[in-house]
């Protein structure tokens, strides 16, 4: 029974992990750079700084997601 609470822990803790990269992302080029290249790609950072991936909303569907596959995964196994 332990199992689905590490997963669920685990879970929040990539999603965690993942929070602000694409902010910092900067993308390999096979040549030089076009003209508003810096532009753009300043732009791009700061419309992702302004996603949220682990705001309320979102650990409030995966907790609800843990419990229910907790439970039916319990339920199919024969083991509450």
């Amino acid at each position: 029974m332990r199992a689905p609470y590490i997963l669920a822990i685990a879970s929040f803790g990539f999603m965690a992990a993942c929070s602000d990269t694409g902010a910092q992302y900067i993308p390999i080029l096979d040549g030089a750079p076009e003209p508003g290249f810096e532009a753009d790609l300043a732009e791009c950072q700061s419309l992702a700084r302004g996603q949220k991936q682990f705001d309320q909303e979102t650990a409030a569907a995966t907790s609800v997601g843990a419990v229910a596959g907790a439970i039916f995964g319990a339920g199919a196994s024969g083991d509450p």
